[in-house]
């Protein structure tokens, strides 16, 4: 399976009207931006605690669209997915534009099965915020996820025409282009998107991918090592990579990534197999 780019948006909104480095006009001021930082660090690993900070601040700032956004984050990722809809309905009620809002009601939409609610949504972004890749390239990725390939292609050809230099609509074309067998396109646009971001893992993966399939195993590898060094959790990195180390007769390195593996998904049936097959090549 081809690798396409997760989606690359924050859930958290920019801190906007006191943002750092902006002049304060109140101490009020100062207290609301101070507050909506402590409850951004808590997202991450208690988004328990930022619901409740973020609830205080809405009880005192209830007309405020940016600390509903915020609060749908927390949400989020405590899985709740209704409440954050309904914080994102409330945030839009008030700015029916805000930029964030839009967006990460796609998203949700999106991760529901809702994708033409999504697409009406990312449909408003691009034609708001026509300067900003995001609204164009979230409906690219929705018609991925709806396997309208075809569509999808399309949509990343016009984010490209727009912004030639987008490279995650690169490195997702190239998936589409791999997925069709059509070898020469997606290593130029992987080429190219490194030239714009070569940070980016899943550029990598995708060349190693590309690579091993037309049998350059070394090349291959190296590609992986890169990914590895940016991304070096990634299970499905560590997957490919074992099948690469298998080509080149490396069996005890392919073992250690397919043990990675098996160490975060113990169910996994090809791993399983590849590990079975493994063994059997490193004997007795």
């Amino acid at each position: 399976m081809m690798k396409r780019l997760c989606l690359i948006v924050c859930w958290a909104t920019i801190l906007s009207g006191t943002a750092a480095g902006q002049a304060v006009d109140s101490d009020a001021a100062t207290a609301l931006y101070e507050a909506r930082l402590e409850a951004r660090a808590a997202l991450e690993q208690h988004p328990e605690e930022a619901v409740r900070l973020l609830s205080a601040l809405l009880a005192n700032h209830p007309r405020n669209p940016d600390l509903y956004v915020e609060r749908a984050a927390a949400w989020r990722a405590l899985e709740q997915i209704d409440q954050a809809l309904m914080d994102l309905e409330s945030a839009l009620m008030i700015t029916p534009n805000h930029i964030e809002a839009l967006a990460n009601r796609g998203l949700l939409y999106r991760v529901t099965e809702r994708p033409q609610d999504a697409l009406k949504d990312f449909r408003t972004l691009d034609r708001i915020a026509p300067l900003n890749p995001m609204g164009l390239y979230q409906q690219a990725l929705t018609y991925d996820h709806m396997r309208m390939g075809d569509r999808a292609l399309e949509t990343y050809s016009r984010v490209l025409r727009r912004f030639p230099g987008h490279a995650p609509s690169l490195n997702n074309r190239a998936a589409l282009y791999m997925s069709a067998n059509r070898w020469d396109d997606a290593m130029r646009d992987l080429d190219q998107a490194l030239l714009f971001d070569p940070d980016l893992p899943e550029i990598h993966i995708n060349r190693a991918r590309l690579l091993h399939t037309r049998g350059r195993l070394q090349s291959a590898l190296e590609a992986c090592q890169i990914a590895d060094s940016l991304r070096p959790e990634w299970i499905e990195l560590h997957a490919l990579r074992a099948e690469i180390w298998y080509g080149l007769s490396a069996y005890e390195k392919a073992l250690e990534d397919l043990q990675f593996v098996l160490s975060q998904r113990p169910d996994d049936a090809q791993a399983l197999e590849a590990r079975d097959k493994t063994l059997q090549a490193l004997g007795p």
